[in-house]
C-alpha cells in the first residue's frame, strides 16, 4: 500500500491518499481522523510513473545492502602478534605456568586445583601438613607446567617464522605440529595429575566447601564417594 498525502481538506481532518493494490490504479482519500473514505479517483498515468520509478530507485538502493561483501575476517589485527597463533595473554600464561582452563575436566567433577586452594586456605580451614603437601603438589606442577609452556612456545615461533618465510615443507609441517600437539597434551596432563592428587589430601567436607566457594553445583555430588580424601 502506497501513502501520500493529498492537498485535499477536510472539516473533520486533514485528507490522505491511499493506493492499494488491490485499487487498479484508483486513490482512495481518508479522513484519518474521522476513519471514513472522502473520494475514490483513479491515479493518472503520470502519477502512476512517478510511483513505478519510486519504488525502483527503493530497490536499486536497497541492493548493495544484499550484495555486500563478506564481514571482516575475525583473524583482523592478529598479523600483528609476536607469534601468530599465540596471543599476548596465552604466550604470558605459557611462560608463567596457568592452568589455561587445561584442568577443566578435572575442576569441574570436583577434583580441586593447588592454586585455588592454597588461596582458599583460611576458609577451607588447611591443617598446617595439608597446606604444606599443597605447596608441593604446587610447585611441582607449575616447574613442569612452565618447562612444556616454553618448549610449546619455542615450536610455535619456529612453525611462525618458516611460514612467514615461505620456505616451509609438507614435512615441517607434520614435524612441529605434531611436536607442538604432543607439548600440549604433556602439559594438559600435567595439570591433570595435579588436581588428582590435591583430591586426595582434603576432606569432604573441604571438597564440598571448595565447590561452594567457587560457586559449583553442589546438590547432586557425593562427597564420600570412590575419592575420599583423607
Amino acid at each position: 500500500m502506497l501513502h501520500f498525502t493529498a492537498a485535499m481538506g477536510s472539516p473533520r481532518g486533514r485528507c490522505n491518499c491511499v493506493r492499494h493494490p488491490s485499487d487498479r490504479g484508483l486513490t482512495r482519500c481518508y479522513n484519518w481522523y474521522a476513519g471514513d473514505i472522502i473520494a475514490s479517483r483513479p491515479l493518472s498515468w503520470s502519477a502512476s510513473m512517478q510511483w513505478t520509478w519510486l519504488c525502483m530507485v527503493v530497490v536499486l538502493g536497497c541492493a548493495p545492502l544484499c550484495w555486500s561483501a563478506e564481514p571482516p575476517s575475525p583473524y583482523v589485527g592478529q598479523e600483528q602478534r609476536e607469534i601468530q597463533a599465540l596471543s599476548t595473554e596465552e604466550i604470558a600464561g605459557y611462560l608463567s605456568g596457568s592452568g589455561m582452563g587445561l584442568a577443566k575436566a578435572a575442576e569441574l567433577h570436583h577434583y580441586p586445583g593447588p592454586r585455588h586452594v592454597l588461596d582458599l586456605a583460611e576458609s577451607l580451614q588447611l591443617s598446617a601438613e595439608q597446606r604444606q603437601k599443597t605447596q608441593t603438589i604446587f610447585a611441582a606442577m607449575r616447574t613442569e607446567a612452565v618447562r612444556l609452556g616454553t618448549h610449546l612456545i619455542a615450536r610455535e615461533r619456529q612453525l611462525d617464522i618458516l611460514f612467514a618465510a615461505g620456505t616451509i615443507s609438507e614435512a615441517q609441517v607434520e614435524q612441529l605440529v605434531t611436536e607442538i600437539a604432543t607439548i600440549h597434551g604433556q602439559l594438559r596432563a600435567v595439570h591433570l595429575r595435579a588436581h588428582l592428587a590435591q583430591r586426595a589430601i582434603l576432606t569432604p567436607d573441604q571438597l564440598h566447601r571448595y565447590d561452594t566457594l567457587r560457586g559449583y553445583n553442589t546438590f547432586s555430588h557425593d562427597y564420600s564417594g570412590p575419592h575420599r580424601g583423607h
